[in-house]
């Protein structure tokens, strides 16, 4: 039957006699693993554990004073740490009453043990090839026990954190989104307003919550929709929803020039252009030089005198913008301005305008597609570029060709927005 030794008469505990099982049995830290990663994970979870930021101190200078290989299995002895008391009091500014006490917490923690002499003096010294051959002092073997508690709690909390900062994004994109609908249909947008934005003291459970309150808000939104708003669509609709049809896409960028590199001024503006009764887009309307301007966006227009006039048959004017905001992305329903009126086609106008900088489309493509086109004809091409990026079967590796394709197709009055805003949503509605 083994025996626990009492060592240099320090008074004896089950705490001690089981921590010394774990410096009889040491045998190194996990392969690839040093004793600096040990003290990281203390640094990141340690106070989940008890460590307060003295003990971590501690830790941090009596790590400093042992070598790699005192961590390794080849190791004879278990990595022991001699240096003094008062010389530790002096490298951490402290007295040598408080490292006792240190050292007494950390004992308590189950983090450290000690190898005392017969009169307590701490002493070592080691062999030609470095290791230890002897010691006493503090014993740092308890502490390498812990890694494997320390290593998973980490990687918890890890995994924790990246779904808090996950779903934090979703909240924030459903957010925006059901708050452009109800702006879009005028509706009261209080209950939204009551739901305080996520904090870092917000745990994952209260953003879950507001997550499924904001989908309830949104299944109202869209039941007010489908019960108060009439969608009126093109009375010719021979032709099918494009699900596939990706508008003459290359991959190929045209050679820069200084035409994309600087802004042209604005010589002319136009008035507002009404939208036609019952929400359906006026095929003129997107050509209004009404809307603001969004500040820190490098995109400007220019219409000339030679500007040829803007044709009307994209098909703009079969979509309704609730149709948009259903068929737009995450990312582009986040730049939609918030403003304290229905949503209006300037905003999809503004949203474009940003995203143009996030898929790489210059500035000449967009100009050169507002002039052939129209502002919210162009806006609706970025909208189609950026959802079909995750297109199932062809998905846009390109979307500054993507929208030279449409310039091209809206100059040879091929272009038909409204078959591709109704493809995706056909597509979103086989998907759910």
């Amino acid at each position: 039957m083994d025996i626990a030794i009492n060592r240099g008469q320090r008074d004896f505990t089950p705490q001690i006699a089981a921590l010394e099982k774990c410096s009889v049995n040491f045998s190194g830290l996990p392969q690839g693993v040093s004793q600096y990663d040990l003290l990281g994970l203390l640094e990141f979870i340690g106070h989940d554990f008890g460590f307060k930021q003295t003990h971590i101190r501690y830790l941090a200078q009596a790590i400093k004073f042992t070598q790699d290989k005192d961590w390794t299995a080849e190791a004879y002895h278990p990595p022991v740490v001699w240096q003094s008391v008062t010389s530790i009091a002096i490298e951490l500014d402290r007295d040598e009453r408080t490292i006792r006490r240190i050292e007494n917490d950390l004992h308590t923690l189950g983090a450290i043990t000690w190898r005392d002499s017969g009169n307590h003096k701490r002493y070592g010294s080691r062999d030609n090839r470095g290791y230890i051959k002897c010691a006493f002092g503090v014993d740092l073997s308890p502490l390498a026990e812990l890694y494997s508690e320390l290593y998973t709690h980490a990687e918890t909390v890890r995994e924790n954190r990246r779904l808090w900062k996950e779903e934090k994004q979703l909240l924030s994109s459903l957010k925006r989104s059901v708050r452009a609908k109800f702006n879009f249909a005028g509706l009261d947008t209080d209950e939204l307003d009551e739901l305080s934005p996520p904090s870092s003291s917000t745990s994952l459970d209260e953003i879950r919550n507001q997550y499924a309150q904001l989908k309830l808000l949104e299944i109202a939104a869209d039941q007010y929709f489908n019960d108060n708003v009439s969608i009126e669509q093109n009375v010719d609709m021979s032709a099918s929803p494009d699900k596939n049809d990706r508008h003459l896409y290359t991959t190929i960028r045209p050679n820069s020039s200084k035409e994309d590199t600087c802004n042209k001024v604005d010589k002319h503006k136009r008035g507002d252009v009404p939208s036609r009764p019952g929400g359906i887009l006026s095929a003129n309307a997107d050509t209004a030089f009404c809307f603001q301007k969004k500040h820190g966006v490098g995109f400007t227009e220019s219409q000339d005198k030679d500007t040829p006039e803007i044709p009307t048959s994209t098909g703009i004017e079969h979509l309704h913008l609730k149709q948009l905001l259903n068929a737009a992305t995450g990312e582009f329903l986040e730049h939609i301005p918030l403003h304290d009126r229905p949503l209006a086609p300037a905003d999809i106008v503004d949203a474009a305008q940003i995203m143009c900088h996030e898929l790489g489309i210059n500035r000449h493509a967009w100009t050169e597609a507002v002039s052939e086109m129209g502002r919210l004809s162009a806006a609706v091409c970025v909208l189609i570029a950026d959802k079909n990026q995750y297109h199932p079967e062809f998905p846009i590796r390109n979307p500054g060709g993507f929208l030279r394709g449409m310039i091209n197709k809206a100059k040879s009055g091929e272009l038909k927005l409204h078959r591709s805003i109704f493809g995706i949503l056909e597509r979103e509605k086989f998907d759910s």
